[in-house]
């Protein structure tokens, strides 16, 4: 029906398939990540997202950053190719640097593995502008992770929590329990929990 067709289009990034009208959106975390040597010289710059599902079509991310009241937007990252890839291969490939294998497989919650690709220079926001502009510095080898959901937030900054959309109601939650070197994140859309976890990194 058409009213099923149009209400998937507006869960997904741009023309993920969706089986049903109550199918929700993809949510994962965006992992920003400098290789290094020992010697901290840079090696390469590498960006994939970790996605609860597995995608059936192109997606497009946004990034949600937890600002107290409501949530921060950074807009925006595509996986544009499908094939998922395999955690041991990628910290195999980048073996030189040990931190970088061990903050990948701190990642819990979240099967699907997959390349992700920034979104052209004139599709990004403030605040993903911020992130972006790290690379232009070969001295600045730190990583940056978010919290990403299969909705186009293009237009907007920020968000309200709880956020309401095509009946649908958002809430995300980053804690970070005591005693514990892991952040947690929540994703909660219509009491549907999405719980996932990596390390954090040292203060």
């Amino acid at each position: 029906m058409l009213w099923k067709k149009l209400l998937c289009l507006s869960l997904t990034g741009f023309g993920a398939a969706c089986s049903n009208a109550q199918e929700l959106p993809i949510v994962g975390l965006w992992e920003k990540i400098p290789v290094s040597t020992g010697a901290g010289k840079l090696v390469a710059r590498t960006s994939f997202i970790f996605t609860n599902k597995k995608l059936a079509a192109p997606t497009l991310f946004s990034g949600l950053r937890d600002s107290g009241d409501g949530m921060d937007v950074l807009c925006c990252v595509e996986v544009k190719n499908l094939v998922p890839l395999r955690l041991n291969d990628i910290v195999k490939k980048y073996a030189v640097d040990t931190e970088f294998g061990d903050k990948l497989k701190s990642i819990k919650g979240l099967p699907f593995m997959y390349e992700a690709v920034p979104v052209a220079q004139g599709r990004r926001n403030e605040s993903f502008q911020v992130v972006m502009n790290t690379d232009k510095n070969p001295d600045d080898t730190s990583p940056y992770s978010s919290a990403v959901i299969s909705l186009n937030f293009e237009k907007m900054t920020t968000l309200n929590r709880p956020y309401r959309f095509s009946g649908n109601t958002l809430k995300v939650g980053v804690t970070y329990p005591n005693n514990k070197d892991i952040v947690v994140y929540e994703f909660n859309i219509n009491d549907q929990r999405t719980v996932f976890s990596e390390r954090t990194e040292p203060h």
